[in-house]
């Protein structure tokens, strides 16, 4: 086993009192003996704030819980409380999702040269009905991959950095995994799934329609990500997978939070999109992994849609499709 390394696990409490106790449960039980559990209570309205609040007084030596002035949201609360860890490693789990007890033990194990991030996978709970999700082992499981759970952050890394989520209250995990990317770090993907993501149909992501405008959300993270970190001063290869991951989150935005806007909606947000891409990609047309079959490395449906996305304006059909997912 790889040396004794510290490692916070870090949980934003917002409205989780259905499944609060399930998580902490399961992050109580890890067989990992350096650890702690920082909570942050967000100012929800339910009873998440006193179910947190009697494990932190049963588990003073293992809980501590800050507690917010107002909702600052899950961004900056994950922020807060990597601020005030002391551990070498971060781990960031939701408060309705849970984790198998070798969760940390086996992400340090997999640690073998001091790692700046290491990439496990999930398995997604659906009412019970559990599916594992898997990653390939490539830069673009950093940059596409882009939840902030199952994963193990070397803390001085990110203070190093100043990697933060920016303080949107969504996309944020979007923009936190572009800074990564850009900051080059040191990565390993482990053959590891342990951590149990629950469709909650109560959750932001779940809830979100074509009212909510992601695409606008993903435009304005990509738009600070390009501010802060300058990524026209990168290798070709890293500006192209950028790039790529630019379209496949705006393509994933329009395809699947945009069903049903109706064409007048739709029209509005695909000029967004197609003048936010000229704008700052204008040369995206020669970016070799715009294809169906490629990259082989990126999951088939991200594949699919980029490469329909490609050729449909490549043939001049990109308006009808969108219009036809307008409908749906």
């Amino acid at each position: 086993m790889a040396e004794t390394r510290t490692a916070s696990i870090i949980v934003p409490v917002y409205g989780a009192e259905k499944y609060l106790a399930q998580c902490l449960d399961s992050l109580l039980a890890q067989d990992y003996p350096e650890y702690d559990i920082i909570l942050v209570d967000d100012c929800g309205k339910d009873r998440s704030l006193e179910i947190a609040g009697d494990y932190a007084a049963r588990f003073p030596e293992k809980i501590r819980l800050l507690r917010n002035e107002e909702n600052i949201g899950q961004g900056r609360s994950r922020m807060k409380a990597a601020a005030v860890s002391g551990a070498d490693y971060i781990f960031f789990v939701d408060s309705d999702d849970y984790v198998a007890p070798d969760y940390i033990r086996r992400y340090m194990e997999e640690n073998t040269e001091d790692y700046d991030l290491l990439i496990g996978s999930f398995i997604r709970d659906a009412g019970g009905k559990k599916a594992p999700f898997a990653i390939s082992d490539s830069d673009y499981t950093i940059l596409l991959y882009s939840v902030a759970c199952c994963k193990a952050f070397k803390r001085s890394f990110l203070l190093e950095h100043g990697i933060d989520f920016s303080d949107s209250r969504k996309g944020e995990d979007i923009y936190f995994s572009l800074a990564w990317y850009a900051c080059r770090p040191r990565y390993r993907i482990i053959p590891y799934i342990g951590y149990y993501y629950r469709e909650n149909p109560d959750s932001t992501t779940q809830s979100m329609n074509h009212e909510n405008n992601f695409e606008r959300i993903v435009a304005e993270m990509f738009d600070r990500f390009r501010r802060k970190y300058h990524p026209e001063k990168l290798p070709e290869d890293m500006r192209r997978k950028i790039e790529y991951a630019y379209i496949a989150n705006m393509v994933n935005a329009m395809a699947v939070y945009n069903r049903g806007c109706g064409r007048a909606r739709m029209k509005e947000k695909l000029d967004f999109f197609l003048g936010d891409l000229q704008e700052h990609y204008p040369d995206w047309r020669k970016n070799r992994d715009l294809r169906l079959f490629r990259p082989a490395v990126v999951s088939k449906r991200i594949r699919t849609g980029v490469g329909a996305f490609y050729w449909s304006t490549r043939l001049h059909m990109v308006r009808g499709l969108f219009y036809g997912i307008s409908r749906l």
